[in-house]
């Protein structure tokens, strides 16, 4: 074969190689990933079995079925072992042969994590099931049941939000590092909760006041006070619609927020599904760098999915 064809084939196998070989480095490779979370406002999301209850039963002894619950936990939160409790609705369990219709998780549902490398690792899945239901009535012709799944299940999330810091906080000059006076999109663990809209202002010359929302994302569910263990008890109004905050500055910071009497931790009520939480910082150490502020929420989270059941008569034979 001529030299020259030669020399051009493997340049072209080189290239190619190295161009492969590049792409997936970028991938792959490069010191991780640059997020702290995966994001996303999921958090345990339930769903029925296929033909778990099926779509059609009949009044006979024989007639025995399933419901099975399928949990997925999509948020970033660890939900311990029995913080979570599965309620059957919809039906008389004296219509279905008394079978229990609630039961706690005995496990522990992780969340969903990033690896070093910035992969997602999917959080646990389960199911819970409730077994050998029979409708041991009498009926005449065809009734339908709306079988409803409820899971109540304790909650929280993270977020982290850059605080900029400067050597004069009352006299900012555009050539700073960063701006005292503005605001930055905090970056949130995957949670029905959410941190959103931190801006801040220079209102002393060691102190910045900076101002965060409180929101409810996931609109499916309902929020709950988690102060009364994984409880969702949507006729105790008072307990409805309630959020643990922790916010944190670590070493250097000072924090007082006006929600918490001057603390930095404590329940706070959503109004429309949001709250405004207002912090002084007080700094210690006057430089020209971002200080990541960290914050916490806590809370009950209940959601349901329902399912239509037809139960139909079988007469009796002459």
């Amino acid at each position: 074969m001529d030299k020259r064809i030669i020399v051009l084939v493997i340049g072209v196998v080189m290239l190619f190689s190295s161009g492969c070989g590049g792409g997936g480095n970028q991938t792959t490779t490069g010191g991780g990933s640059s997020r702290s979370f995966i994001g996303g406002n999921g958090g345990l999301v339930l769903n029925f079995m296929n033909d778990a209850p099926p779509a059609e039963v009949y009044d006979t002894p024989d007639s025995t079925f399933d419901i099975s619950i399928r949990l997925n936990n999509q948020g970033e939160y660890d939900v311990p072992a029995g913080a979570a409790k599965v309620t059957i609705t919809g039906i008389d369990p004296r219509d279905f042969g008394n079978p229990v219709l609630e039961k706690p998780t005995d496990f522990e549902m992780k969340g969903a994590k990033l690896d070093a490398q910035g992969n997602s690792i999917p959080g646990t899945i389960a199911n819970i099931d409730f077994t050998n239901l029979v409708f041991s009535s009498k009926i005449t012709g065809t009734v339908s049941f709306n079988i409803k799944s409820s899971v109540c299940y304790k909650y929280g999330g993270k977020a982290i939000a850059k605080m900029c810091v400067i050597k004069k906080l009352l006299s900012p000059k555009p050539s700073d590092a960063c701006q005292v006076n503005g605001g930055t999109v905090p970056e949130n663990s995957g949670s029905p909760v959410q941190i959103s809209e931190f801006s801040q202002t220079a209102v002393g010359k060691d102190k910045i006041s900076f101002r965060f929302k409180v929101s409810q994302k996931d609109n499916r569910g309902k929020v709950f006070d988690p102060t009364a263990g994984a409880e969702c008890d949507e006729t105790a109004r008072d307990k409805l619609d309630k959020v643990k905050i922790k916010v944190d500055g670590g070493q250097g910071i000072s924090l007082s927020c006006s929600a918490f009497n001057g603390g930095t931790e404590g329940i706070v009520k959503l109004y429309s599904g949001e709250k405004d939480i207002t912090c002084t910082a007080t700094i210690s150490n006057l430089d020209n760098y971002e200080k990541p502020i960290n914050i916490e929420t806590e809370y009950n989270f209940m959601t349901s999915t329902e399912q239509q059941i037809l139960v139909r008569h079988i007469g009796e034979e002459e």
